[in-house]
């Protein structure tokens, strides 16, 4: 089932079961590289017989789990597993699984509040990743079990009030922002691209003739959704983007002085541009500007299935959410908009009403 080698001076285990091969330095002589030898053939033996343990270098496991979500998610979204992964395994330093337990869970929770104060949400998603590591040993059955399986998240607030900015609220920011962030924010409001997909727009994703942005992949970006979706301009975004574009001297459409992309202090100056204004912050982030774009189609009577395709929601359960946050507050104006309703529809309601009470 497995040899060991000696190379430049090193020894090496060479391990194949159930068809899986595994090689490894080893720091040490002949008689250390034959005992790793030895314990590797063990868990074989023990997992052949449903006798696998915990005791599996954490590292090799991290190995096997990062090539395996390689193969099946986007490249951006394995940079956050990694980035996950390499923190709280840092802090653990646990050599093996078994050495991995809920209380050492609850030490790196408290060092996270502690040292480096972080929203329990973003706490749930490192711990997670951790617990889907092991989780994937256990299915490849190389290690007994996931030691972290009765760990529970911790209990954060849901989803953040937010709100979209008010036509005068809008002029108002775009009175308060500076020359070089007005244009921005105006593509924000009026096209509803996320930050991710504004801070790498090119100017090849931009067609001054046909007005319209195209939001797609690129070597060098992905989206979110991976799709590809063209957005209308609209006329104040594209006098601006006009007259930006001569002066460009950056393959991206938003640049800094030196002509990098806007991807470090964005949220700042949108801040600071949104207290210039004089606009009330409860409920107001950079993605407030996204919301709004969407908000104002809904308002204005967009079909939903437009609104998906332009907001490139993957799914368009996502879209209705936001049409079930927008909308109550329209209910009256709706009914009250059918004629026939203003008067003795109206009347017949409230009778309705009465008889229920």
């Amino acid at each position: 089932m497995g040899r060991i080698f000696k190379r430049a001076g090193r020894w090496y285990v060479d391990f194949t079961a159930n068809g899986q091969r595994v090689r490894k330095s080893v720091s040490g002589d002949r008689q250390v590289a034959l005992q790793v030898l030895k314990e590797m053939e063990g868990r074989a033996v023990r997992g052949e017989y449903g006798l696998a343990d915990n005791r599996v270098e954490t590292e090799e496991l991290k190995r096997r789990y990062l090539k395996h979500i390689k193969l099946h998610f986007k490249k951006r979204t394995v940079e956050g597993y990694v980035q996950d992964l390499n923190l709280i395994l840092s802090y653990l330093d646990s050599r093996l699984v078994s050495e991995i337990n809920p209380s050492r869970i609850d030490d790196y929770v408290e060092h996270r509040k502690r040292c480096a104060p972080v929203s329990d949400r973003t706490i749930n998603l490192e711990v997670m990743v951790l617990k889907s590591m092991l989780q994937k040993g256990v299915e490849s059955e190389l290690i007994a079990s996931n030691p972290l399986q009765t760990v529970k998240p911790l209990k954060h607030r849901g989803k953040r009030f937010k709100r979209a900015l008010t036509g005068e609220e809008i002029e108002r920011l775009l009175d308060a922002a500076t020359e070089r962030y007005k244009p921005v924010w105006l593509c924000f409001i009026t096209s509803g691209l996320r930050k991710s997909e504004l801070v790498n727009l090119t100017w090849d994703d931009v067609d001054l003739k046909r007005k319209e942005i195209k939001v797609q992949n690129r070597e060098d970006f992905e989206t979110k959704t991976g799709g590809i979706r063209i957005i209308p301009m609209a006329d104040r975004l594209y006098k601006e983007l006009k007259a930006l574009r001569p002066l460009s001297k950056s393959k991206y459409v938003f640049t800094t002085k030196h002509n990098t992309p806007l991807r470090n202090n964005l949220l700042t100056r949108f801040k600071e541009t949104v207290k210039r204004a004089g606009i009330d912050l409860k409920g107001v982030r950079i993605h407030s500007l996204r919301h709004t774009f969407i908000t104002h189609l809904i308002r204005n009577g967009a079909n939903p299935k437009v609104v998906q395709q332009l907001a490139g929601h993957k799914s368009i359960s996502i879209t209705m959410d936001i049409y079930a946050e927008v909308l109550p507050g329209d209910e009256r104006n709706a009914i009250m908009s059918v004629p026939s309703w203003h008067t003795g529809g109206t009347r017949k309601i409230l009778k309705l009403q009465r008889n229920v009470q």
